[in-house]
């Protein structure tokens, strides 16, 4: 096998070569649900235009910005984790953000975790 190094094993590299295969799938995947898909450098996974982004959540965040303010109710934008510089992360660090076309999956829930740690403290 002349892509293996001497210096890597081959259950890394098998790791590695089922994860490429994983990523491409997903790519493959996401890239027939969702245009704007792009490619991030730096292990950030798969990203999605943030104008593409914006489109798929419009409706929800409408019907969920016409509720009126109480002293109860804490606004959560996903975006604010998701989204940087014109794009939306939908798969990092080897995992899908979501579990289907608009839902998170635990992967995503968790990543999305902090923006709800200002709610649970304030319930104290």
């Amino acid at each position: 096998m002349a892509w293996r190094s001497r210096s890597t094993s081959s259950s890394t590299m098998a790791r590695r070569y089922f994860l490429s295969i994983r990523y491409r799938k997903a790519a493959t995947i996401y890239q027939a649900r969702w245009p704007g898909l792009q490619r991030a450098g730096g292990g950030e996974g798969l990203r999605l235009s943030e104008a593409a982004f914006q489109i798929r959540s419009r409706d929800a965040t409408r019907i969920l910005d016409a509720i009126p303010d109480a002293p109860n109710l804490h606004r959560i934008r996903p975006a604010e984790l998701l989204c940087n510089k014109g794009s939306c992360l939908i798969y990092k660090a080897d995992k899908s953000l979501y579990a289907d076309d608009d839902h998170l999956s635990k992967a995503g829930a968790e990543f999305l975790s902090p923006l709800f740690a200002p709610v649970f403290a304030t319930q104290r």
